[in-house]
């Protein structure tokens, strides 16, 4: 079970790694993202803070059954 909570954020980062240039792929020809050219980076990041938030939630989760 340890071995997999530390699996989680290597997961999520290769998930998002993986959606932000299928992402970008999809919305070049789009007008309204060459307007706002940071807007999937910051997309980026949140989904990074989300990912982040939940394991340090799943791990303090762990420590109080123990």
């Amino acid at each position: 079970m340890k071995k997999l909570l530390f699996l989680l954020p290597a997961g999520y980062a290769l998930i998002f790694w993986i959606i932000m240039p299928l992402m970008n792929l999809f919305t070049a020809e789009e007008a309204d993202s060459a307007s706002q050219p940071g807007s999937d980076y910051m997309l980026f990041v949140v989904l990074t803070g989300i990912a982040l938030g939940g394991f340090v939630y799943i791990l303090k989760v762990v420590k109080r059954r123990k």
